[in-house]
């Protein structure tokens, strides 16, 4: 999770592997697909890697199936490439303004797992990683993007009118810092975020570091269940 801050100055490193997540939503009916792209060749089977279980986990979906066979087909996929998955990384449901809204669609396989059902939408993602990887992954420093967690009493004015900006404009939807830094003067846009998380009105994304500091790519695609398979809705047609 990461975006860059207002006047970012920093650049793509050489050999890099940049994951581009995006999520759009028409009336708060979330999308959310992700590609990375690789500029280190000794990788590119991380991102071939993630693309063909992506390909695997769809294919398995469909009404009544179980998350947990999903998992199965996804973590199977990239271990025949001699990679492995991050495990504590998950798809997830996707509701209307909710981004994550409680049911997981796991990277590998496990003994349980609720069944999907027709109707229901999902984002699947994949993330591989190589085999001397520890597999999962640490919370590191705020990615600038946040996210609506309750609302409290603030004392700044400006606080106060951000906290109802991102009330109306995302509800419970992400959102970067940056787009309120065009609307503000920075050091006071600054100071309000400041106070709504230390008031615990917003939360902030952390990015994600591998345990072992290994290279990781992924692929996602939203998806709609359906009686016998799956509608991808983030597809190119």
């Amino acid at each position: 999770h990461y975006t860059s801050p207002w006047n970012d100055s920093s650049v793509i490193p050489p050999d890099s592997l940049v994951k581009v997540d995006i999520g759009v939503h028409v009336d708060g009916y979330p999308a959310d697909t992700a590609i990375t792209v690789c500029f280190n060749p000794e990788l590119n089977r991380l991102v071939e890697a993630a693309e063909t279980a992506l390909e695997a986990g769809i294919r398995a979906i469909k009404a009544d199936v179980k998350a947990s066979e999903v998992g199965y087909a996804i973590e199977n996929a990239i271990r025949s490439m001699g990679l492995k998955p991050i495990r504590n990384l998950t798809g997830h449901k996707m509701a209307r303004y909710v981004i994550h809204a409680g049911e997981i669609i796991p990277n590998v396989s496990t003994l349980n797992g609720h069944k999907l059902r027709e109707g229901d939408v999902y984002a699947v993602e994949p993330f591989t990683t190589l085999l001397d990887a520890y597999g999962e992954v640490r919370d590191g420093p705020s990615g600038n993007i946040f996210q609506f967690q309750k609302k409290r009493a603030v004392e700044g004015r400006l606080s106060k009118e951000i906290l109802k900006m991102v009330q109306t404009r995302y509800r419970t939807l992400p959102f970067a810092s940056r787009w309120f830094m065009k609307e503000f003067p920075k050091s006071e846009a600054k100071e309000a975020f400041e106070e709504l998380l230390r008031s615990k009105c917003i939360h902030a994304y952390p990015q994600l570091i591998e345990m072992k500091n290994r290279p990781v790519a992924q692929a996602e695609h939203t998806l709609i269940v359906t009686k016998d398979g799956c509608e991808v809705t983030t597809a190119k047609f």
